[in-house]
């Protein structure tokens, strides 16, 4: 293999890999950082809602939009085999790359419009689709390009 197939694969398998993991390390980190800017939204909007605030509402309200990461993942695991059989690797991968696009769309307006419902609609739809193009790009560039490396 000469020098420029094997940096033209290199780049492919790097944008493949980033643009899969990055949801993933994003989604985990990002919530970790700003805990009290989280907390002064929410309290935003409840006030904005004329719904009253408590601790205990922010701790519930704070671990669903948490902890629905695993819920997502957990049905994206078992919806890979199903849309990455039937379709393919490439659909389901690009399929879900616009579904992390839309998720991202919903997080952002989610935050601009005081709309908590919107995180979490959002953080479920990326860790499905987190779940489906990590074994998407797992098993394409396995298939597609496994023998470009002997």
């Amino acid at each position: 293999m000469d020098v420029l197939t094997t940096i033209k694969l290199f780049a492919i398998c790097t944008v493949i890999s980033y643009s899969c993991n990055f949801q993933y390390g994003y989604s985990t980190v990002y919530l970790n950082t700003p805990v009290d800017g989280f907390k002064d939204y929410l309290k935003e909007t409840f006030v904005k809602r004329g719904w009253t605030f408590t601790e205990a509402t922010y701790d519930w309200v704070w671990n669903l939009i948490i902890n629905i990461w695993f819920v997502g993942f957990f049905f994206g695991v078992w919806l890979s085999p199903v849309l990455n059989d039937r379709y393919g690797r490439k659909v389901g991968f690009i399929v879900m790359n616009i579904l992390s696009l839309i998720a991202a769309v919903a997080r952002f307006v989610g935050t601009q419009f005081y709309m908590p419902e919107l995180l979490f609609i959002g953080r479920l739809l990326v860790s499905v689709a987190t779940a489906v193009t990590y074994q998407a790009n797992i098993l394409y560039l396995q298939v597609k390009h496994f023998l470009l490396f002997n």
